[in-house]
């Protein structure tokens, strides 16, 4: 019987691109079921070492699940938090349909404000999805599938 991996926020983590190509992913926050991870815009040849988490830039960005991890497909390198409170988080609108009024919420939820008009089209609906969707995503990134235009929402903007 396998033991699944429980993930944590800071935890490293690798994502296969190709048989000698990585792309490195961290847990930037846990928000319920959800997961916020992030993927950093450098590829790594044959094991992922040498890096300065603090200077590398993301890539890609959403809330998906952690099926991937406990699964042992995307295996955990390591645990750091030194660089998630420079990481940005997101806001996403959301509708209350009792009220017929939008609301600002921040990620972990714990924020929430009515929305001006002029942030309607500025924040998104809040989404989450599957892992695959993120590792496919990631290899579109960086040049091993094709781009889908459903992934231009995975773009990362600080």
């Amino acid at each position: 019987m396998s033991t699944k991996i429980k993930a944590s926020k800071g935890d490293l983590f690798s994502i296969q691109l190709s048989s000698e190509t990585f792309a490195l992913g961290q847990i930037v926050e846990t928000v319920g079921d959800l997961l916020y991870l992030v993927v950093f815009s450098q590829k790594f040849e044959s094991e992922i070492r040498d890096f300065n988490i603090e200077k590398m830039e993301i890539a890609l960005a959403s809330l998906s699940t952690d099926a991937k991890i406990w699964q042992g497909h995307w295996p955990i390198l390591g645990n750091t938090t030194k660089n998630l409170n420079s990481i940005p988080k997101p806001f996403f609108k959301v509708h209350f349909y009792e009220e017929d009024q939008y609301f600002i919420e921040s990620l972990t939820k714990d924020s929430i404000r009515p929305a001006l008009d002029e942030e309607l089209s500025k924040y998104p609906n809040r989404f989450s999805i599957t892992p695959k969707r993120l590792e496919n995503a990631t290899k579109a990134y960086f040049g091993f599938e094709m781009w889908d235009e459903r992934f231009n929402k995975l773009r990362f903007h600080a």
